[in-house]
């Protein structure tokens, strides 16, 4: 259970943003431990589709 810190933090990312989140993730820039964040939003990622037509 997360303790209360008096604040909340949210993480939200658009397009790239989203790229850029899950390559930090998978890097391990958080440890593992994204308990920091209350919310993350992952809003319209740009995300590569193999069916997708232009």
């Amino acid at each position: 259970m997360q303790e209360d810190r008096g604040i909340n933090i949210n993480l939200l990312v658009h397009s790239l943003g989203n790229q850029f989140s899950r390559n930090a993730v998978e890097k391990g820039v958080f440890n593992d431990d994204l308990s920091i964040f209350d919310n993350i939003v992952l809003y319209q990622a740009d995300a590569d589709n193999k069916k997708h037509t232009l």
